[in-house]
């Protein structure tokens, strides 16, 4: 056998054996949930939620029920002093949308997304209400595999919380160029939908519910978002 031949046939097999594992991993992700899809969770999640992330959210019968929005407050010390001073709150989302508003091709489009993908993980925390009752109803059938464990080793909703900080530090250097952002705080709302019942009440008033996060200190490695 040449060894161009040979190179080749490894080639070859390198790529089949990296299809197999690939769509093994697929399979484990978005097959039903069991035992060894759950031992795994934490690994497919990862390898998922990268490149191939999506969700079904859009359609029946769980289509999306809420609005959300992203509210972002800075301490930042002001040229020329050295006194920590505090901004109001900044709806994240509205000079995005507004922009996004003015032309049909727009990257805002992409950016207003963005923290919501983020906090829809930080809602959900990455599980099913199925994946919470099969790990409570089988902890002793499944041996060493605890709730707890899978529990710590499930990151989703400390990287979209790490996510999120890293996107209000960089809203906080869009907003503030001449001052020096020193933490920022997040808080989530939730809108709930007109109900179709109520499409026409105009006295129909939704209710905002509101989830607060403590001060950090601002991520350094970003550049400004907007």
């Amino acid at each position: 056998m040449s060894a161009r031949r040979a190179g080749l046939y490894a080639i070859t097999m390198i790529l089949t054996l990296a299809v197999v594992i690939h769509f093994l991993i697929i399979a484990l992700h978005a097959g039903p949930v069991n035992p060894i899809s759950l031992r795994y969770k934490a690994f497919t999640d990862r390898y998922t939620s990268h490149l191939f992330q999506q969700n079904w959210h859009l359609f029946a019968p769980d289509p999306v029920s809420h609005n959300l929005r992203l509210y972002v407050k800075v301490r930042y010390v002001k040229e020329g002093d050295s006194q920590l001073a505090e901004s109001e709150w900044f709806d994240v989302a509205a000079p995005m949308l507004d922009r996004n508003d003015q032309t049909l091709f727009s990257p805002y489009n992409r950016l207003v997304r963005v923290h919501t993908g983020y906090i829809h993980h930080l809602n959900l925390g990455g599980k099913d209400d199925l994946t919470y009752r099969l790990l409570s109803k089988t902890e002793e059938r499944l041996g060493d595999l605890k709730r707890e464990d899978v529990l710590k080793e499930d990151t989703t909703v400390n990287r979209a919380e790490e996510a999120l900080y890293r996107y209000a530090s960089s809203y906080a250097y869009s907003v503030f160029r001449t001052e020096r952002p020193v933490m920022v705080q997040f808080k989530v709302g939730q809108i709930a939908a007109v109900p179709y019942s109520k499409r026409k009440d105009s006295n129909h008033q939704q209710i905002e519910q509101q989830t607060l996060y403590e001060w950090r200190e601002i991520t350094e490695n970003v550049i400004p978002i907007l």
